[in-house]
């Protein structure tokens, strides 16, 4: 019996060590956000304005500060013909990447975004700035793969990211960071 307890012991410190986030990562990381988008993105950071533009094309996002457990929402607008939409963050010191797949993100119903508006008034999706880690853990559903769209250079350093998109041609997608999506930078 003795043996057994020590073993469960030993599994339960081992288990909360692993959930422990890396001393690298406990602290703010500062970089920029570089995307490629058509037609436009607005990015949230913990529900403050990162980044915006309204025509499709490269940019990069004034400098911000990420540490896991940030809330990201992405709010994306396509008017004509395509869609598509590509994100990944470089630390200002060109040491650590973030990279967003479509399992990075999930689409934000509307349901989880409330502003002062009459109740009657339905909420534009295309509103939402940020989410609970609550109503982020109900949402089953993984942001679209663009699949048509193959991997480029139109994002100037090595990342893992993919084309993604939402469910209509005006969405929200909403990520949550982990430690495990801080990455060392490749040359």
């Amino acid at each position: 019996m003795k043996y057994v307890l020590a073993a469960l012991l030993f599994l339960s410190v081992s288990s909360i060590a692993q959930l422990a986030p890396s001393p690298l990562n406990s602290q703010a990381t500062n970089g920029a956000f570089f995307l490629n988008i058509d037609d436009s993105a607005r990015i949230f950071v913990n529900g403050v304005e990162a980044h915006y533009n309204k025509k499709a094309g490269k940019y990069q996002s004034k400098e911000v500060a990420l540490k896991p457990g940030d809330h990201i929402v992405v709010q994306l607008k396509n008017d004509l013909g395509t869609r598509y939409f590509m994100m990944a963050f470089l630390s200002t010191d060109k040491k650590t990447v973030v990279s967003f797949n479509r399992t990075a993100f999930k689409p934000l119903p509307v349901t989880v975004v409330s502003f002062d508006r009459p109740a009657s008034e339905p909420i534009p999706t295309n509103l939402a700035k940020d989410f609970t880690d609550e109503d982020f853990a109900k949402i089953s559903k993984y942001a679209k793969a663009d699949t048509s769209r193959k991997r480029d250079t139109s994002i100037p350093f090595k990342h893992t990211s993919e084309y993604i998109w939402g469910e209509s041609d005006e969405c929200a997608l909403a990520c949550v960071l982990t430690s495990q999506m801080f990455m060392p930078a490749h040359p």
